[in-house]
């Protein structure tokens, strides 16, 4: 009867430590890359409203309704660090305010957008003459 019982707790004792520790592990794992292709489905449900299919901000009746990603001066000039922080905390400025997107979108979501938003509108490198 005693072996009977034990089989099983054994087993949940084996599952639980070569199963769930090592899951628990991965946490310190560096972060994926940003996906494009999972940034632009994350755009266009969340973003584009503001941002614009171009990315740049502005609706048709040519009110400006968010920071424009095609500006060489623009918010793509910040490091992904930077970019990160606004995309997870939200921002106010001049033309309002972005909402933070945090609980919303996931860190691998964020990274995606961002790696959607600097493969789709970042202005091109500057040319020498």
């Amino acid at each position: 009867m005693i072996t009977a019982v034990m089989t099983p707790l054994r087993e949940l004792g084996l599952f639980l430590l070569f199963g769930v520790i090592p899951a628990c592990q991965d946490s310190d794992a560096p972060p994926k890359p940003g996906d494009p292709e999972a940034g632009a489905r994350v755009y266009g449900t969340y973003c584009f409203a503001c941002h614009q299919t171009d990315g740049r901000g502005v609706a048709a009746n040519g009110v400006r309704l968010a920071a424009d990603f095609t500006d060489p001066a623009g918010p793509l000039t910040q490091s992904d660090e930077a970019l990160l922080q606004v995309i997870n905390t939200g921002r106010t400025g001049t033309i309002g305010s972005m909402p933070p997107w945090r609980g919303t979108l996931s860190g691998q979501q964020q990274r995606d957008v961002l790696a959607h938003l600097r493969r789709a509108f970042a202005p091109p490198p500057a040319t020498k003459d």
